[in-house]
């Protein structure tokens, strides 16, 4: 999460080690970031909708019994 192209900070909070500190840690970096307002919010959302996919993903590959890699 070192990365300086805040673009990239959504994906970064979900594919980081321990994604609930990842997360937040993206949103803390997005809501302290030098962008106007609307592109804040544009990756605040973004970084939402990510961590929806993949708790459905991982939800339904429990569900059935699917591993993930």
């Amino acid at each position: 999460m070192e990365m300086s192209y805040p673009p990239l900070w959504p994906l970064a909070g979900v594919m980081g080690e321990g994604m609930v500190e990842a997360v937040l840690r993206a949103g803390g970096r997005i809501a302290a970031t030098y962008l106007p307002r609307k592109g804040r919010s544009e990756l605040a959302a973004l970084l939402v909708l990510l961590v929806g996919y993949d708790s459905h993903v991982e939800r339904s590959a429990k569900h059935s019994g699917e591993m993930l890699c």
